[in-house]
């Protein structure tokens, strides 16, 4: 199913850096008004609204902390009163907060997850009504290799994104038969602010693991979502695609 007789408007979770920005300022150049939401006001959300309302006049940035339930039921009645259907979603907010299992506290443990799998349910329940009524409707989440391979360090973290990837399969089965598409993508090591204070050296030894010998981009995956969202993908759905180079784990 296509979208041709409605108008494209996409929400994108953690829109205010990184790949959520990246995403954002994608979708907005592939012509469709983005929504982008962030957990907190920032200079660098102002920005990021500044060039997506640039590509795709009438774009917004919200603040919407996408694990509190209340918050992200009052932004989608926002939607409703506006008569404004979200066509298209993507699941980007996320947090890391790393440290072997031995020494994980409780805090460590619920945050993460709070945060990356049940904000992910929480706007996905949210965005599903209206897309099912509406007949059509595209969801990607963004998972990471942690969840396919799992990572030392992030037993929180990877089980959000496993999780992730499991609900993405779930919601694929279930929603199909509503013409919505529901598909995860799971990148390797990006470029961010983490890595920005990583020594060269460092850089190094994680770029000596990826086969394209470089490392990964925010755009790299902005790319593949960009695809997931046009109708060149309209028959692609419940998969989980693996954006990392080439990494050797």
């Amino acid at each position: 199913m296509t979208a041709k007789n409605l108008p494209r408007t996409a929400l994108v979770s953690g829109a205010s850096r990184g790949i959520g920005a990246a995403i954002a300022l994608r979708l907005a150049a592939a012509g469709m008004r983005v929504i982008g939401i962030h957990r907190a006001p920032s200079e660098r959300a102002d920005q990021i609204h500044k060039s997506i309302d640039t590509v795709s006049p009438g774009s917004l940035m919200r603040i919407c902390d996408t694990a509190d339930r209340s918050a992200v039921a009052e932004l989608f009645a926002g939607f409703a009163a506006d008569k404004c259907v979200i066509t298209d979603l993507v699941n980007c907010a996320g947090i890391t907060d790393d440290r072997a299992i031995a020494l994980m506290s409780d805090d460590a443990w619920d945050r993460v997850l709070e945060t990356n799998l049940t904000g992910t349910f929480n706007v996905t329940r949210a965005f599903v009504m209206p897309a099912m009524r509406a007949g059509f409707g595209v969801v990607t989440n963004i998972s990471s290799v942690a969840g396919v391979y799992g990572n030392a360090g992030q037993a929180n973290y990877s089980a959000t994104k496993g999780g992730i990837d499991a609900m993405t399969r779930t919601l694929a089965k279930e929603l199909g038969r509503s013409g919505i598409r529901v598909n995860s993508v799971a990148p390797g090591f990006i470029e961010s602010d983490m890595t920005a204070s990583f020594t060269q050296d460092q850089i190094k030894a994680m770029v000596r693991k990826v086969s394209l010998r470089r490392i990964e981009r925010p755009e790299d995956v902005a790319g593949l979502v960009g695809f997931l969202h046009s109708d060149d993908a309209s028959y692609l759905t419940g998969q989980t695609i693996v954006v990392d180079g080439g990494t050797q784990l």
